[in-house]
């Protein structure tokens, strides 16, 4: 293969590229089927405010509808308890759903909400014999966070950058497969509702 590097100038005087069309605005009842309804109508670019970010790692889909049933689970939980769903990825470290509790729009009792959704979804997996196989491990964290618009006008997203953001990351590459790893932020905060087991102390690149 070749890279062009540069086209002659008396060429591109002979080229007449169409019009590209103007894209229409997307209807409202399509956009409904993607965004929530906090974010169809969020007019701000973004602010910082106190969120539980969450990290969960995954394993063992082998077809299209395991990874559709295990979507199903998720996004099921995270509406339930009022949470917010960023998106699943997949990249070096495997398939990793990003999610949170506090923004865009913040209910009280956030960081129970969290556990309570990631413990549905562990106890909801029982009823898909089909995802038997599928393992999992969650990284959780609450602190202060920037969350608004990133990207473009092209492609951009509603997400959560912070260090408590790349903390919940850390904590879930850190977990065992079948665990769920909180920051001690909120053990102590949830404590008096929740069970929680101390793991070990753990220094992390970058985080004081």
């Amino acid at each position: 293969y070749f890279h062009v590097k540069q086209i002659p100038e008396t060429l591109l005087n002979q080229l007449d590229p169409p019009d590209v069309p103007a894209e229409p605005a997307l209807d409202q009842e399509i956009v409904a089927h993607f965004l929530p309804e906090s974010l169809i109508y969020f007019t701000e670019r973004g602010e910082f405010r106190h969120v539980v970010a969450i990290f969960i790692s995954f394993e063992g889909i082998a077809s299209i509808a395991e990874f559709n049933d295990w979507a199903f689970v998720l996004i099921e939980n995270i509406n339930r308890f009022s949470g917010y769903f960023n998106h699943i990825d997949f990249g070096d470290k495997g398939g990793v759903v990003v999610c949170g509790f506090g923004a865009p729009i913040a209910y009280e009792n956030m960081i129970d909400r969290a556990l309570s959704f990631i413990l549905s979804v562990r106890e909801d997996l029982k009823g898909f014999e089909n995802l038997s196989g599928l393992k999992f491990r969650a990284g959780i964290t609450y602190g202060f966070a920037y969350a608004g618009i990133a990207g473009g006008q092209k492609r951009c997203e509603y997400t959560f950058y912070g260090e408590v953001v790349n903390l919940a990351s850390r904590l879930m590459s850190n977990a065992d497969w079948g665990e769920i790893v909180v920051s001690e932020d909120v053990s102590h905060e949830t404590e008096a509702v929740f069970n929680f087991e101390y793991k070990s102390t753990s220094q992390y690149k970058g985080i004081a």
